[in-house]
């Protein structure tokens, strides 16, 4: 890793700041303002290793994709009538997030955008998975995307519980 002369002199006076601010930690602020200081950029990763890297602008567009799709299917499935209903297995309708070890930065900021944000709180959460669905979900819902925007194409308003199970068959 390398930062310029400028990000060094931030970082520098940040770390000051917070061995003023926080006392009991000066001594952990005090090594890393001087590594980043003296130029030691093989201190770098280490200072820095609490960041994750970026989640590219594309992921967080598909993620936030997925939730819009959700929030859909669950408006149009509440609109149904009951006998509609009894065609579309509601279990489907819930979110049931992306996997936890493979997809774990879909993970992280569908996380972020549910729990932090609070946004989306119309979606249901499937009540077992806690947003992590255990299994990798991001080509089944590349799928269920092309379905719904398909079907979205074709109709006016919310969806009919046929236009619903062509997206949850996906």
């Amino acid at each position: 890793m390398s930062l310029t002369r400028s990000e060094r002199l931030q970082l520098v006076n940040q770390f000051l700041i917070l061995e003023n601010v926080d006392p009991s930690n000066s001594d952990i602020y005090q090594k890393k303002r001087e590594a980043i200081e003296y130029g030691f950029t093989a201190e770098y990763d280490q200072i820095m290793d609490f960041l994750y890297d970026e989640l590219p602008e594309e992921e967080c567009d598909f993620v936030l994709d997925v939730l819009s799709m959700y929030r859909d299917l669950t408006f149009s499935y509440k609109n149904l009538t009951d006998s509609d209903k009894a065609h579309v297995d509601y279990s489907k309708i819930a979110f049931p997030g992306f996997d936890g070890n493979n997809e774990g930065r879909l993970y992280s900021y569908v996380d972020y955008v549910l729990n932090t944000k609070n946004l989306y709180q119309e979606i249901p959460e499937h009540p077992d998975m806690n947003l992590n669905s255990h299994t990798p979900m991001r080509e089944s819902y590349l799928n269920m995307i092309a379905a719904w925007e398909n079907v979205k194409r074709d109709r006016k308003g919310l969806l009919n519980y046929r236009q619903l199970n062509d997206v949850l068959k996906q």
